[in-house]
């Protein structure tokens, strides 16, 4: 019997100690104190995503141009202002985000200076160079380059198109 019950506080003591290993302890000391997903993320270099979060840039119909709230934490945050460069013969348009904002540049726009979520550009210069013509919203799902630290926009791609409802072409 003595045999049976070393046996049984064996295997008691192992079940407690595995429950202590899956929980607190080496975690805490792997970690520093710091999540799964926050050593995730500094490991693989990537931010985790929110649910159903997906970087896009809408263009509607009133000649706006808007990058959604993922695009600006992304790849926007830190600067105050961009500009927009198209090249014709790909059919993609580039954002690029600029440190400094110079006023008597024409062809820049300054970011708000509170980037909270999303916000739109409107302008119709670059809907009138680039063809586009809408009578719903075209979102564009961009990639960033790191080569020229900019956003390409292919337009070329496959739009989500988003109608508007007959409210929202009165209010416009």
């Amino acid at each position: 019997m003595s045999n049976s019950e070393t046996t049984s506080s064996q295997s008691d003591q192992p079940s407690d100690g595995e429950s202590d290993n899956h929980s607190s302890e080496p975690s805490e000391a792997k970690s520093g104190g710091k999540s799964k997903k926050k050593l995730f993320e500094e490991e693989m270099d990537v931010s985790l995503m929110t649910k159903g979060a997906q970087g896009y840039i809408s263009f509607r119909r009133d000649y706006s141009i808007a990058p959604n709230s993922t695009v600006v934490d992304q790849y926007l945050r830190g600067y105050s202002a961009i500009s927009f460069a198209y090249d014709e013969n790909a059919n993609d348009l580039w954002m690029v985000p600029l440190e400094v904002y110079d006023q008597d540049a024409e062809d820049e726009y300054k970011l708000p200076d509170e980037l909270d979520g999303s916000f739109s550009i409107t302008s119709r210069p670059i809907f009138n160079k680039v063809g586009l013509d809408f009578d719903a919203s075209h979102r564009y799902n961009p990639e960033w380059d790191d080569d020229v630290e900019a956003l390409c926009i292919d337009l070329d791609q496959e739009p989500d198109i988003y109608q508007h409802s007959s409210s929202d072409e009165d209010s416009e």
